[in-house]
């Protein structure tokens, strides 16, 4: 299914899996890093001229997504999805959040992201604000939470179950 969806794509824009000089993985998950002869199998083919694999963190994709199609004016990009990444993954990235020395962070070592802000000034970005609490489930917080934390994006996710089965739903 995978390499199917990257032939899409790939087909789409006109190029092909020898033209990839780069790949970014971002999940809400936990991951491991992936040896490149296993992620071009996963993906269907091998690039020619590999430049390297780039592990971003969850929230930081969304805010670099949404620049990628706004206008590029100065302003706040907030990123409220209720599953970002993991705070153990963080030593994993090898692509990282620049903070800015006034950030306002309330983050749990066994935290996950669930609301992120940052600066754009027009060309650099900065994270001004993360909220990332604990999803471990013998924290008081949690001992009734279902594996939901105090999020909107996790009301989100709640409301696809109710009304679909399914928490990826939503939409």
């Amino acid at each position: 299914m995978v390499s199917e969806c990257v032939e899409y794509c790939l087909n789409q824009a006109g190029i092909r899996h020898a033209d990839i000089q780069s790949i970014a993985i971002s999940t809400p998950w936990g991951f491991n890093q992936i040896e490149d002869n296993w992620l071009f199998d996963y993906i269907g083919g091998a690039p020619n001229d590999y430049r390297g694999t780039y592990y971003v963190p969850h929230h930081f994709s969304h805010m670099e997504y949404i620049l990628h199609y706004s206008n590029l004016l100065p302003g706040i990009v907030l990123i409220v999805d209720g599953s970002g990444s993991l705070e153990r993954d963080r030593q994993k990235f090898n692509i990282s959040e620049d903070p800015s020395p006034e950030c306002i962070s309330h983050v749990h070592m066994m935290g996950k992201e669930t609301v992120s802000a940052y600066w754009f000034d027009g060309n650099d970005t900065s994270l001004v604000y993360r909220f990332s609490p604990s999803v471990a489930s013998f924290e008081k917080c949690n001992l009734n939470s279902n594996g939901l934390l105090q999020s909107i994006g996790h009301y989100w996710r709640w409301a696809s179950n109710y009304c679909f089965g399914l928490h990826s739903e939503a939409g």
